[in-house]
């Protein structure tokens, strides 16, 4: 699975909530996992295209 630090370097690719938080430096461990859940969910949808 996909961690954050993927999800800063591609924001195009999380929704925009996730990209209202700094995913480069989250400052909670729900914040944190929020970026990587954003991440894993953008990555899944593009296997499903």
């Amino acid at each position: 699975m996909r961690h954050w630090g993927d999800c800063a370097i591609r924001v195009f690719g999380c929704p925009v909530w996730a990209q209202s938080i700094d995913c480069r430096n989250p400052q909670t461990q729900r914040d944190l996992n929020r970026c990587s859940e954003a991440d894993y969910r953008a990555a899944d949808r593009q296997l499903n295209e």
